[in-house]
């Protein structure tokens, strides 16, 4: 999956706080530790945003970016990892 899949990463960074900002074709790097490292030009703020991808001309949510050197990678949590917490939501009493 690294380097094929055309992914858009999108936030509202710190800089534009009423204005979303999207990196249109960013791609996955490498996976570390069940995250991506991506491509994706996230600013500071724009952690929690959603990366999307296009899958049958939708674009679906694929992960939630996490962090950002502040250049040129991001790190991303894949939609995988916390699909179970949608799923069965609770407090863990």
């Amino acid at each position: 999956m690294p380097g094929t899949t055309s992914l858009m990463a999108a936030g509202y960074h710190r800089d534009r706080r009423y204005l979303p900002s999207l990196d249109p074709a960013c791609h996955i790097i490498r996976e570390v530790s069940d995250s991506w490292v991506t491509d994706c030009i996230v600013k500071q703020g724009g952690s929690g945003g959603p990366v999307f991808i296009q899958e049958n001309n939708e674009l679906k949510i694929a992960a939630v970016v996490s962090a950002t050197n502040g250049t040129d990678k991001s790190i991303a949590v894949p939609r995988k990892q916390w699909q179970s917490l949608l799923d069965n939501p609770s407090c863990g009493n």
